[in-house]
């Protein structure tokens, strides 16, 4: 789930995003969420752009744990029409999470755009 919002027309935007991952067959969740601005790259119908932010992460297991550090997004938005495409994206994040964790996250899914 994420919101994003132009801060510069055609030069910069932000983008709050947050989303729940399961650890491996552990009972381990983990809640990311990344505040980024993000620099797009408008080139007809694929929008290739770059992001960088704070995250934090909440660590639901057998400790409850609540982590703080950075996160850098490589990604790209293909559309298909005016309003809807496809947001496909590599996110990386090192944060201290009880020590140094690094979490790199594919996702890929439907966009719309207003």
């Amino acid at each position: 789930m994420f919101a994003e919002g132009t801060v510069i027309e055609g030069w910069l935007e932000i983008e709050l995003s947050a989303s729940v991952v399961r650890i491996g067959s552990e009972d381990k969740w983990v809640i990311p969420v990344d505040l980024l601005l993000k620099k797009p790259f408008h080139i007809g119908d694929v929008t290739p752009y770059v992001a960088i932010g704070p995250t934090i992460a909440f660590v639901r297991g057998e400790e409850n744990i609540v982590g703080v550090g950075a996160a850098a997004v490589v990604g790209v938005y293909v559309w298909l029409s005016d309003s809807w495409g496809i947001d496909i994206e590599l996110d990386y994040a090192l944060v201290d999470e009880d020590g140094a964790q690094h979490e790199l996250t594919f996702a890929a899914g439907p966009t719309l755009r207003f």
